[in-house]
């Protein structure tokens, strides 16, 4: 099963990220995020926060209100998905409108990724934007994309070692020694492949047409 998870930022108007909102198995609302579902007609599962944003009242969705202040609604709601058991978690709506709330969404990855490798369901874990996608992998993978496709890779650990094929800057016991040193790289072929030498978290992220 996928769930899908909608931040109260910039909503889908790119297809890939809409398809993925309207084919949700079970979708979580982020307090506010509920509003615009609600307009568009758009029923959740679930809606979650502090629910200092949401209006509307004139919903079957299950609402959850949690006051703590120490974490986010988007980190209240993957807490939420952990329990459950799916396949996959598609966080949408993470950025747009506040450039410092996209970071720290961007930031919570790395957090998100070792919540789930402490859980017993080993969920696969994307934030789709109107714009690409990010995921994280901590070992050697093989990436489908396409001839041109843009990609950036970002490491916090400038001690780990990465190689790669199929990108147009290939990688060589590559070190990320800065947090930009990664980006703007390009697809070759219909994959590339990174080797993680030293098995350490990587960010990826794809870029759409």
């Amino acid at each position: 099963m996928n769930c899908v998870i909608l931040a109260n930022g910039e909503f889908c108007t790119h297809k890939i990220p809409l398809n993925y909102l309207k084919n949700a198995d079970f979708l979580i609302a982020c307090d506010g995020a509920a509003n615009e579902l609600l307009r568009l007609k758009i029923e959740p599962n679930v809606i979650i926060g502090d629910l200092d944003s949401f209006k509307n009242t004139n919903t079957k969705a299950k609402i959850i209100k949690v006051k703590n202040q120490n974490t986010n609604d988007l980190t209240k709601a993957y807490k939420y998905a952990l329990t459950m058991d799916f396949n996959n978690i598609y966080i949408l709506g993470a950025g747009g409108k506040r450039d410092d709330h996209f970071i720290a969404n961007i930031a919570l990855l790395f957090q998100y990724f070792k919540l789930k490798n402490r859980s017993k369901n080993k969920v696969n874990l994307k934030m789709i934007t109107n714009y690409g996608e990010f995921f994280i992998k901590n070992s050697s993978f093989t990436c489908n994309t396409y001839k041109g496709q843009q990609i950036s890779l970002f490491c916090l650990d400038k001690k780990a070692k990465f190689s790669s094929k199929n990108l147009k800057y290939e990688l060589n016991n590559f070190s990320f020694k800065y947090l930009n040193i990664g980006t703007l790289n390009e697809a070759l072929k219909n994959t590339f492949s990174i080797e993680n030498h030293d098995n350490k978290e990587l960010l990826v992220y794809l870029n759409f047409l």
